[in-house]
């Protein structure tokens, strides 16, 4: 089956990596390729300005501009690699213009022409004019070291390699993630439609075969009416919980919160989970304060799924569920103890994701939903299993009154 978090985080990494792939070549290409343009244009304007005495529009590069003047002599002694700091930027100059002199002794380049060296100590645009000077017709050279105004450009590769690789290792991690959510989604789904037409295959077939013994003369009337009744009401149950799940997904589930009573709320969900509880023979005994204890909430919803917990507990109890209303000064606190064994180790992280069952016939769709119904009311659900069999314990924010 096709996981739909794989296309998603494959364009994730794509756009990312696109994206980062521009932002490396505008670094170490286009900015670059701009200062080119730049020094090549102040150099064509010193160059004017020198042959025409013509005056042009500065650029900022222009205070960069540097002559190497025809009688200047690049002394290069012993003592230059001992330079303190205050002499480096000197030594800096001596050695750019030592470089552009040797490139431009070894290659003849032709005057009054801008050109590039990509030197060891500098990234230069330079010229070889004559000097048109009374005293002096030998060459010199005017240039530009454009190389300091992105030596930063390294830190912005670091930077951005670092947010490649940040990236590809937080959208990898997620997508694995997605992945394995969808994966245990997907078998909990499967278990969920098996375990869901068994339930409605069961019902389905009683009715049948007590309506076919009710044609046949074989069966009572009166207590085949009962047994279909009780198994259509089965079905009914079960669409239902299908419908909400649905809602639920759906966004369609519109809450209407109010300031409740939620011990009124619990009696309403035990009266509702008192016929299964007697039919299994387990008591259900409340303990409930004295005082009024307020919660915001959805009542209906609410009974809904205290009752999804105490149809659980009346499930796996033996004999008892108690049922405890306690308050401190910011939650209401509602816990469900059953007497039974508990819940198995393995299961009880599991226990509220929606489909998962470890019951012959159960949907797993009842404590998930009360789980989801309790979130939605800003409230916590938690199962543990104590010496006496599982505790279950609803928190929600208390609203003074």
């Amino acid at each position: 089956m096709k996981k739909p978090y794989s296309k998603i985080v494959v364009l994730f990494l794509i756009s990312s990596f696109t994206l980062i792939a521009s932002a490396f070549t505008v670094v170490n290409v286009l900015i670059p390729k701009q200062f080119e343009r730049d020094a090549q244009k102040t150099i064509e304007n010193e160059l004017s300005i020198m042959k025409e005495a013509s005056v042009s529009e500065p650029t900022y590069l222009s205070d960069a501009v540097q002559f190497i003047l025809p009688n200047e002599i690049i002394s290069f002694s012993s003592d230059i690699n001992n330079a303190t700091y205050l002499e480096n930027y000197l030594k800096l100059q001596k050695l750019e213009k030592k470089e552009i002199t040797e490139y431009i002794i070894e290659n003849r380049p032709p005057l009054n022409t801008c050109l590039v060296h990509l030197g060891e100590n500098g990234h230069y645009l330079f010229a070889l004019l004559e000097d048109y000077s009374e005293d002096n017709a030998d060459p010199m050279i005017i240039y530009i070291n454009i190389r300091p105004f992105f030596r930063y450009n390294y830190i912005w590769n670091i930077i951005l390699l670092a947010l490649l690789v940040s990236i590809s290792a937080v959208v990898l991690t997620a997508g694995s993630q997605f992945n394995k959510r969808f994966e245990l989604s997907h078998a909990a789904e499967q278990r969920f439609l098996q375990n869901t037409s068994h339930e409605l295959k069961t019902p389905l077939m009683a009715i049948q075969g007590y309506a076919e013994g009710i044609i046949a003369g074989i069966e009572d009337p009166e207590k085949a009416a009962k047994v279909i009744l009780e198994e259509n009401k089965r079905m009914t149950n079960l669409v239902a919980e299908f419908l909400y799940i649905s809602r639920l997904d759906s966004n369609q589930l519109v809450l209407q919160f109010k300031t409740s009573d939620i011990r009124e709320i619990i009696y309403e969900a035990m009266n509702l989970t008192a016929p299964a509880a007697h039919s299994n023979h387990i008591e259900l005994l409340p303990k409930m304060p004295e005082q009024p204890v307020f919660v915001n909430c959805d009542e209906e919803q609410m009974i809904k799924a205290i009752s999804n917990i105490l149809s659980n507990a009346v499930n796996y109890a033996t004999g008892k569920v108690i049922v405890t209303c306690t308050a401190d000064r910011q939650k209401a606190i509602i816990s469900i103890q059953d007497d039974g064994e508990g819940i198995d180790e393995e299961s009880l992280p599991h226990i509220f994701e929606r489909f998962y069952t470890t019951r012959k016939g159960g949907t797993g769709i009842g404590l998930s939903l009360a789980s989801e119904i309790v979130k939605l009311q800003k409230g916590e659900l938690h199962a543990q299993n104590t010496d006496h069999g599982a505790l279950f314990t609803i928190k929600m924010p208390r609203v003074k009154q």
